[in-house]
């Protein structure tokens, strides 16, 4: 171990002794506890990827046993440091599944550990980010933090700190998912606020993970993230090489059918389970149709389902059910799947990625498991072509009715597809990217400010700079057609402020012609401060306080919802820039600032109009 540590560490001997001494005494505790709790020695690779994940980076082919070793030791390393950590999965079968891995581990290490998960109330799950480590899926997470910017009492806030973060399968769920926005809903079921996971996820101080092997993502996570990869050989674990599984495709969907149907029935009454891999729901219930007629026995996970990935499998196989499931990827069920599975892929994914995960389903299923494809000229993957160029390609291809293509071609068609949406889907993360980081930038100021009006014990001078901002405002808007106090309109700035604090007639002046702007903005902060004060005295110190908040708060939370909808909207209009050769992120910036600085120069003056409000008009 201490070569290893060797290999980490080059400084002079002295500092990389006295690194190699620290770096043991942090480990003793884990060995142990993986000694007694899992008889198991801990390996070195587990250390490289925990050092890897303590980094800030993406490991890259970890063998199973090192993944669980290395993940664990991370998480123990930063929790053990006060550190909070939040362990991201796929979905709440597998974060169950993670915690009841590890948790033995850290509460022999004496680490609490708690789980996100669906029916949870807002106090459970406040006890649960009290936990040293914490699970759930990326949704979970993220609609807390979003809630938490919704709240109007710190101590209703559920996820205080994000500190460290591992994902589990990245590129499933820091790329496939990285720029699609997760929205938290008002009671209407309109979405007050969104954010990307990846924007989310930058929020953390430190942001690991872990994808199942190497599909050339390098770049996109570096890109996104700034996270750079520690990939393993093939000799420290990756996945033994198997031969090209075979491939059935057919000219036309109906001979699809029909070939997976035939191919179904005989292997009705296997043994070994089957697992039917399909697109979308819509295909996976017409094929329901087809075997209800059949009365072949299966069972079936939709996209729409909240079922548990690992109950789904232990019942289906207990009743020798055939398994069909919707884009099973995406639900990392193949951590349930049993021994010796056969897959049944009814179409290749829009990313090859994703066709080598299946794979590696069955082939890690054990020695006998096995998948092979049955697909089609009118699959999903072949929209990129035109009717034309499709019915052209059919009509030169010679072959019999339910008898699949014999022509190499086709394959390649399918790779170059594939490999043009690898090209667009990263291109197309890194334009919407683009977008999200304008907003993600106004998003931090507003936060920031709700943070402040949050946690600030006493917010009075918070309330009365935002004041004197809104006079500075209308000072400007009412005084800047003229150099000369006498052309300025002083009944148009008595007016705009007697909507909150100032009463009529109060903005009277004996020698308006050496009225300074000075002079005119200390008159009126002075009477607005009277204003404030006296306000507090007829509410009450404790009542004053909870209402100027909750009031700023409101303001702030009505505000940039409005902002959102006109910033969604100028996105939408930045689609026609585009065509009409205008930069749309160049645009799209200088835009969104200008209705971000004037959406902000309204608070102010919404705010002094609550503040002054008749009482009735507050009820």
């Amino acid at each position: 171990m201490k070569n290893l540590f060797k290999k980490f560490f080059s400084n002079n001997k002295e500092q990389k002794e006295k690194v190699i001494r620290q770096a043991a005494e942090d480990l003793a505790p884990f060995e142990e506890a993986l000694r007694n709790l899992k008889h198991q020695a801990l390996k070195e690779q587990a250390i490289e990827i925990a050092t890897a994940l303590t980094r800030g980076q993406v490991v890259i082919n970890p063998d199973p046993q090192w993944k669980f070793q290395g993940q664990a030791l991370a998480v123990y390393l930063k929790a053990s440091k006060g550190e909070k950590v939040h362990v991201v999965s796929l979905n709440e079968a597998l974060a169950k599944r993670r915690i009841e891995e590890q948790q033995g581990i850290f509460h022999g290490l004496n680490l609490t550990t708690g789980l996100l998960y669906h029916e949870q109330s807002s106090e459970e799950r406040r006890e649960v980010y009290k936990a040293d480590v914490v699970f759930g899926t990326a949704g979970a997470f993220i609609n807390d933090y979003l809630k938490d910017q919704k709240i109007l009492d710190i101590k209703d806030r559920r996820q205080p700190v994000r500190s460290f973060c591992v994902v589990e399968k990245g590129d499933l769920i820091l790329l496939d998912q990285g720029t699609r926005p997760v929205g938290v809903f008002g009671k209407d079921e309109k979405i007050i606020d969104s954010i990307t996971l990846r924007s989310y996820f930058s929020n953390y101080r430190d942001l690991s993970a872990w994808v199942d092997f190497d599909a050339g993502d390098q770049s996109e996570f570096l890109d996104l993230y700034g996270m750079e990869t520690l990939k393993f050989s093939e000799e420290k674990g990756l996945q033994q090489r198997r031969e090209t599984p075979p491939v059935r495709i057919y000219k036309t969907l109906e001979e699809k059918r029909r070939a997976i149907l035939s191919e179904l029935k005989n292997k009705a009454g296997f043994t070994e389970p089957l697992l039917v891999a399909l697109r979308n729901d819509e295909k996976a219930e017409l094929l329901m149709e087809h075997l209800q007629e059949t009365g072949i026995p299966y069972s079936s996970l939709l996209l729409k389902d909240r079922k548990d990935e690992g109950e789904f499998v232990t019942e289906a196989v207990e009743n020798k059910q055939m398994m069909l499931v919707v884009n099973p990827v995406s639900r990392g069920i193949e951590e349930f799947l049993p021994e010796n599975i056969h897959i049944l892929s009814t179409e290749r994914y829009m990313l090859k990625r994703n066709d080598e995960h299946i794979k590696r389903m069955a082939f890690n299923s054990g020695e006998r498991g096995t998948i092979e494809f049955i697909l089609s000229l009118g699959d999903d993957l072949m929209d990129v072509f035109s009717e034309d160029e499709l019915e052209q390609f059919k009509e030169s291809i010679s072959v019999e009715t339910d008898q699949p293509i014999e022509n190499v071609k086709v394959e390649e068609m399918m790779d170059y597809v594939q490999q043009r949406m690898k090209e667009k889907n990263a291109s197309l993360r890194s334009y919407v990217q683009n977008f999200e980081s304008v907003i993600q930038r106004q998003r931090e100021v507003i936060y920031s400010e709700r943070e402040k009006v949050l946690t600030e014990e006493d917010i009075k001078e918070h309330i009365l700079n935002l004041m004197e901002s809104a006079i500075d405002d209308e000072i400007e808007k009412h005084t800047s057609n003229s150099v000369f106090p006498e052309e300025w309109n002083l009944d148009g700035l008595a007016s705009a402020l007697s909507t909150s604090f100032l009463p009529k007639d109060q903005l009277v002046f004996q020698d308006i012609e050496n009225l300074t702007k000075k002079d005119l903005k200390g008159h009126l902060i002075q009477k607005a401060s009277k204003a404030y004060l006296d306000r507090k005295k007829v509410l009450g110190k404790e009542s004053f306080d909870l209402m100027q908040r909750v009031l700023l708060l409101r303001i702030i939370d009505r505000k940039w919802g409005e902002h959102l909808e006109a910033m969604e909207e100028l996105r939408q209009d930045m689609n026609l820039r585009a065509m009409g050769r205008q930069d749309p992120i160049r645009a799209f910036q200088v835009e969104g600032f200008e209705l971000f600085e004037n959406m902000t120069k309204t608070i102010p003056k919404d705010l002094m109009q609550g503040l002054f409000a008749p009482e009735e008009e507050e009820k």
